[in-house]
């Protein structure tokens, strides 16, 4: 097994299980003809040398290129799957970006042998726009949790200490300056509850959050903290409610399903992927996008209802056992590659 990524922690924890790493660089900041133009040579070169039997493609570009690259190297000798897990950043602010985007899902989608989408609006926005084949097009809804890392945490934290927080990428769409406006309300309310967000810095984004406004927000003492975090399944034992104020368009947002799973309820907004991964009333809250004021009202129900909080956190780990282990999940994928007719699985 190849893996064509960064080289990083996590690319390095699959070489340990076996796995050849090639490393490569994709440009994540829209289109960016020079960078673009090499991570599709390398991906071309790698194909033509190792002649995979499939080849699987995660995020825009990699599906986009990695396709082209895969077809052109090996024609119908591979077989292509592609991963939509969101149509992120690009899709939410249009313009030129989107366009090609589009362009490209029109001109190679069919070119794959399925692809996976993880909520019906992503998979119905291509079928209605006619990027993809409906038989092509399958439902798996997440990636899955490893219920044995995410594991139910069984204690809360003292009343007047209670924790909230947000795990994101550091850049706007992602509802960080909502998540500090709806802290600020809330604060304003119950002084003692605190705020934190787990991210890492994106500041190459063109939509990066500027470190003023999350200094001031620290400096004020809105936020507890702000940073990486390397270790989520104890950071979310550590914490009372979470919060997902992302408008971005996400596939299904992973670090939703993991808080559930640990047994947090969890406030998000509205949108596609996000709606996939929260039952309203029942494991958290769906709120109207970019309402703040509905957002804080909703953190206050919960610091004032620990009844709520118990009862909607016992209740997502029992919606995350029943539809998003990662054991079913994998199974789902894994049946693909075998519909494409991939041996040996």
């Amino acid at each position: 097994m190849h893996l064509i990524t960064t080289d990083d922690e996590q690319s390095r924890k699959l070489v340990e299980l076996g796995c050849v790493l090639h490393a490569i660089r994709f440009s994540r900041n829209g289109i960016s003809p020079l960078a673009d133009i090499r991570a599709f040579w390398t991906l071309y070169r790698l194909y033509r040398n190792y002649k995979p039997i499939l080849s699987h493609h995660f995020n825009a570009k990699p599906v986009l290129l990695g396709t082209m690259a895969a077809r052109l190297a090996l024609r119908s000798k591979v077989g292509i799957v592609n991963s939509i897990t969101g149509l992120g950043y690009a899709f939410t602010r249009g313009g030129p970006d989107k366009w090609l985007a589009s362009i490209g899902y029109r001109l190679l989608m069919n070119r794959s042998d399925r692809v996976i989408f993880e909520n019906p609006d992503d998979r119905d926005l291509f079928i209605n726009s006619g990027w993809i084949d409906p038989k092509r097009a399958v439902l798996i809804v997440s990636s899955g949790v490893d219920l044995a890392k995410f594991q139910f945490r069984e204690t809360e934290s003292e009343p007047d200490r209670l924790s909230v927080m947000t795990a994101c990428r550091l850049i706007g769409q992602k509802g960080i300056s909502d998540f500090i406006k709806a802290a600020r309300i809330v604060k304003a309310v119950h002084p003692t509850v605190s705020f934190s967000i787990a991210g890492e810095p994106e500041p190459d984004h063109p939509d990066a959050m500027s470190d003023q406004i999350l200094d001031e927000a620290l400096a004020e003492g809105i936020l507890d903290s702000v940073g990486y975090e390397d270790n989520m399944s104890a950071r979310l034992k550590t914490i009372d409610i979470f919060v997902f104020a992302s408008y971005y368009r996400e596939g299904v947002p992973r670090v939703v399903l993991e808080a559930s799973a640990t047994g947090l309820p969890v406030i998000g907004y509205q949108v596609p992927g996000t709606r996939e991964a929260i039952i309203d009333g029942v494991t958290g809250f769906l709120v109207p996008v970019r309402n703040v004021a509905v957002l804080a009202g909703k953190v206050n129900y919960l610091v004032e209802n620990p009844d709520a909080r118990k009862k909607m956190g016992r209740q997502g780990r029992t919606m995350i056992e029943a539809e998003f282990d990662l054991v079913d999940i994998t199974e789902k994928q894994i049946d693909v590659y075998r519909n494409i007719g991939i041996q040996g699985l």
